[in-house]
């Protein structure tokens, strides 16, 4: 599934010892922004990829980001995860950037 809109905050990050070794999660706050705000938490598992590195690098800004939900049963309740895996900055930053860069070399032409 995939998100477009705003990662506005990195609201939290455990981390801990398992039996398979050491794990790292943090949890952010996505936001799309139309008239009735739609908003989502995701949470992402660093291991050994920085997931959570490449998140934070675009705090701020517009992105697309591609999650899956699963649901857990605790003590009789069920609860939806929702877990980040891929997040890239939207075709509208890119194409800012390309429109500025094209200013530029016109301007120096």
């Amino acid at each position: 599934m995939e998100f477009k809109g705003l990662l506005r905050t990195k609201l939290g990050e455990r981390e801990g010892t398992s039996a398979n070794g050491t794990w790292k999660r943090a949890t952010y706050l996505l936001e799309q922004q139309t008239l009735y705000a739609k908003r989502l938490v995701v949470e992402v598992s660093d291991g050994l990829s920085g997931r959570i590195a490449e998140f934070d690098k675009y705090i701020g800004g517009q992105v697309l980001v591609q999650f899956d939900i699963n649901a857990v049963q605790w003590n009789d309740k069920w609860f939806n995860n929702v877990t980040a895996y891929r997040v890239e900055p939207t075709s509208v930053a890119t194409g800012q950037a390309e429109t500025t860069t094209a200013v530029a070399q016109e301007t120096t032409t």
